[in-house]
């Protein structure tokens, strides 16, 4: 189920960057990839991504920490 939903989450990144909804679902599927050790990676550059496209947005402070525990994992 975690790969359906990260492969949910992707996709919909993909297909509508800029919509709102964005900086609530990507965490989710870093937080599902992050389970993962082979798609830490990944989940970097998602978290990236989501930062750099909505470094303005409340749910900020989330997603730095979530980069910063890939960091800590490293």
């Amino acid at each position: 189920m975690s790969r359906l939903a990260i492969h949910l989450c992707q996709g919909y990144l993909v297909h509508w960057p800029r919509d709102p909804q964005i900086p609530h679902y990507a965490p989710l599927a870093a937080r599902l990839l992050g389970e993962r050790a082979d798609q830490h990676a990944e989940t970097r550059n998602l978290l990236d991504r989501l930062v750099s496209v909505w470094s303005d947005h409340p749910l900020r402070a989330e997603m730095d920490m979530q980069r910063k525990k890939l960091a800590d994992a490293a």
